[in-house]
């Protein structure tokens, strides 16, 4: 087949390997160029900071007390930990007709992402992500198929750093439209030894990039070690990128323990290609290229849609989620719709952290100034200074007057309005982060709060937090199809995955990528991963079971009772149950443990009167028979 490259293709075609090196470093600089420009590092390194509990800055050239309360860390840890409280509730939407697919097949793709969700620790990557999206407003994923994970290759979730993402043309106001894109840049730092393992067709040519890595996130290493910051972050790593598409490279050093900068370019290239018969088609599946480029003019790898299994057929691989879209997805913690990089709570809460922080050290200042006592000593008094001291002694005025007139110097009480500032400080910042409702829940004097009040309290933090929710859980519910898509086309082997029945037994069953292709998408329950009171769900479960709507299994359920199936077993048999089960295990006989059952549930006087009736045989009989060979008597038939 032959390739033809239209006008407004964004990278050279393939073989042009310098050529494209060159075109993926440019749009790199455009990135970061835009990066620079919207003051994105600066933010970030700042935002790192705060987090780190770095707020005053040139604080070691000063003597005054400088006093951090950091409620910033207050407010980041709650929000993560609300927002990841729980493992996520998937479903499984059909799309068209589905009635000619295998229902097993619907039901397996949801027990696979349940299963892979708990063995992978998915819920700790949410988590990762979370930190990111709340310390700098962007959280970053890519999700691939990784054939060194567990045996055979694994599904992997890759949280991408801010620093080392972007996307082409630089003006997308929303990440929703990343895949909208023409272009989505991860660029990562890589051992030169890795990098020769990795490419060992080209280890003679790969080199070490130091000058451009070692900028790359000094800032936020020298903050987490306490030193001092470098200065422009990606000033310095934006003009050697310059160099290298210049052909620059300046001075190379040939040690491995060296780092090379690897850029990995995802595209849309829509060059046609024509097969036998005239027929004509996209070269690349879904129109999506991957190029890894290093060094500036190196092509490393040049491949059609890595996304999929080009042993499948295409039919089949046309109905995957990522068919055609790169395997990245973006979320806000708060949108701008100005810009796809977002925002982040610190920057509209630093201020009033830094003014919270200015008054705890004014009141610290004054506190230390009081605590120091002076002693007011007349000249006159004929008391030498060095006679006051902390053991115990004598001194000796000249006379009592002068006496008199040795005391300890009043110092002016702090301030009421140092005391009020910090008052207010910290109410309008909790007020600002939206989360005071709970501040006060937490401080109130009662200690005991019913579970309606709880879900009352929790149904409102979630109400300010709606926006983050939405966010994150679109991000959880991007990662879960693309999961589904890289098992459809790269679960070539059979695989065993367990999960719980309908009775709460643990199960397995076997599961491909050929018997998962059906027209689904994975979707999650609103509000499945936020927090829930475990007293508020005891409390429900107690008053359901009471009023008859649900059975004894779900109320042990919900109260987490060890053994609960063997504790419903057990009531259900009734209180003779066990003993009965040990008589059969002894060896007795059917009819006569029938006759035992039945006796075992009347009272004396109900026994009397069915033996009367002969509704219950005499167990002497029963008993005499059995042994002898001859049938158990029957009960006379109910009129």
């Amino acid at each position: 087949a032959q390739g033809t490259k239209g006008p407004e293709e964004l990278l050279p075609p393939e073989g042009k390997g310098e050529k494209i090196a060159v075109r993926v470093f440019e749009i790199l600089k455009e990135i970061l160029d835009d990066k620079d420009a919207r003051g994105l590092p600066k933010r970030w390194n700042r935002n790192y900071e705060l987090k780190r509990g770095k707020h005053w800055r040139n604080a070691s050239g000063t003597t005054l007390p400088l006093v951090t309360a950091n409620l910033l860390h207050v407010n980041r840890l709650r929000t993560i930990n609300v927002l990841t409280d729980n493992n996520p509730t998937f479903n499984v939407a059909r799309l068209g007709d589905t009635e000619q697919y295998d229902e097993q097949a619907f039901d397996n793709i949801q027990r696979c992402a349940d299963y892979w969700w708990n063995e992978q620790e998915q819920q700790d990557v949410l988590e990762s992500s979370v930190n990111n999206g709340e310390d700098y407003g962007i959280a970053i994923e890519k999700v691939v198929f990784n054939p060194d994970l567990e045996e055979g290759g694994e599904v992997e979730t890759i949280v991408v750093d801010p620093f080392h993402f972007g996307f082409y043309p630089t003006t997308m106001t929303n990440p929703r439209d990343l895949q909208k894109c023409e272009a989505v840049l991860h660029y990562y730092p890589l051992s030169v030894r890795e990098a020769k393992r990795r490419w060992p067709k080209y280890a003679d040519r790969i080199k070490g990039d130091d000058d451009i890595l070692k900028e790359l996130n000094d800032e936020r290493t020298e903050v987490a070690s306490g030193g001092k910051r470098s200065g422009n972050l990606m000033t310095t790593f934006a003009s050697t990128v310059q160099n290298l598409v210049n052909f620059n490279l300046g001075r190379v050093d040939e040690k491995t323990d060296k780092q090379v900068l690897i850029v990995e370019a995802w595209v849309h290239d829509y060059t046609m290609v024509t097969e036998g018969g005239g027929i004509r088609k996209p070269k690349y599946p879904g129109y999506i290229r991957c190029v890894t480029c290093c060094n500036g003019r190196l092509v490393l790898e040049d491949r059609p849609n890595p996304n999929i299994n080009p042993n499948l057929d295409e039919e089949q691989a046309r109905k995957t989620y990522l068919w055609d879209k790169f395997p990245f997805a973006a979320v806000n913690s708060h949108k701008d719709t100005a810009t796809a990089w977002g925002m982040s709570d610190a920057e509209q809460l630093e201020k009033l952290n830094v003014e919270f922080n200015k008054s705890i050290s004014q009141f610290v200042l004054m506190k230390d100034r009081a605590a120091r006592e002076k002693i007011i000593n007349p000249r006159t008094s004929g008391v030498q200074n060095t006679e006051f001291t902390n053991d115990r002694g004598i001194i000796n005025p000249i006379n009592a007057e002068q006496g008199a007139g040795i005391r300890y110097l009043d110092h002016p009480a702090i301030p009421a309005d140092i005391q009020a500032g910090i008052q207010l400080f910290q109410d309008l910042f909790f007020r600002v982060a939206g989360t005071f409702d709970l501040d006060i829940a937490q401080t109130a004097t009662s200690h005991a709060l019913a579970y309606k009040s709880i879900a009352a309290l929790i149904e409102q933090a979630a109400t300010m937090l709606r926006g983050k929710i939405r966010n994150y859980s679109r991000l959880i519910r991007e990662r879960g199809r693309m999961y589904i898509s890289m098992v459809q086309n790269f679960y070539t082997e059979t695989r065993w995955i367990t999960y719980r029945d309908n009775a709460g037994m643990q199960t397995t069953t076997a599961v491909d990528g050929q018997s998962l292709l059906v027209p689904a998408k994975l979707t999650v329950v609103a509000g499945s991963t936020l927090p829930r009171s475990q007293v508020q769900v005891r409390e429900e479960a107690i008053e359901l079971y009471r009023m008859a709507g649900i059975d004894r299994q779900e109320l042990l359920t919900r109260l987490d009772w060890p053994s609960v199936r063997d504790v419903v077993e057990r009531m259900n048999a009734g209180p003779y149950g066990e003993l009965f089960a040990k008589l059969q295990t002894a060896g007795m006989s059917p009819e006569t443990l029938q006759v035992l059952q039945q006796i075992a549930g009347l009272d004396k006087k109900d026994i009397a009167r069915a033996m009367e009736k002969g509704v219950i045989p005499p167990l002497d009989a029963v008993l005499q028979q059995t042994y002898s060979g001859q049938p158990a008597p029957q009960p006379p038939p109910d009129p």
